[in-house]
């Protein structure tokens, strides 16, 4: 079967391996997820052209930054992306795709308590119930939980 591209064909192809696309591509799972995200908030998603947040409140102007996490070599919950973002959001969400939760962190907050060593935010997969691995980051998540999902 020869492709052309066209927007038809590529939601046709999306439509019938969406499983598969979900399960192996994990920016194509974030992208939608940060769809949901702007629905779930009643926000405006941004162009992916605009750098340092993903969606917007129409009403009070906050700006949200969405980071999808999941856990890194059975060690750490892994945040990348995170460095060179300061100042370009107003609340930091996070979704727990390990734990299943998701936690709204003001960027003044996080930007003074978060320990960013390598450019990276790690924290404890298990919140610190089994280990202390990362305590002041896995309490500044854990503090600013939501809710689970």
């Amino acid at each position: 079967m020869s492709f052309l591209y066209t927007d038809a064909q590529v939601e046709k192809y999306g439509r019938k391996n969406l499983k598969e696309l979900i399960k192996t591509n994990a920016t194509f799972a974030a992208i939608i997820m940060e769809h949901m995200s702007a629905k779930e908030d009643g926000h405006i998603l941004t162009s992916s052209h605009n750098p340092g947040y993903d969606h917007y409140d129409p009403k009070t102007g906050e700006r949200v930054e969405v980071k999808v996490v999941n856990i890194h070599s059975n060690e750490y919950i892994r945040m990348k992306g995170i460095v060179g973002k300061e100042n370009r959001f107003d609340t930091l969400k996070i979704i727990d795709r390990f734990n299943q939760f998701v936690s709204k962190i003001p960027h003044d907050e996080f930007y003074k308590k978060a320990d960013l060593a390598n450019n990276e935010f790690l924290y404890s997969p298990s919140l610190n119930s089994q280990d202390k691995r990362k305590v002041k980051n896995t309490n500044l998540v854990v503090d600013w939980m939501i809710h689970y999902v």
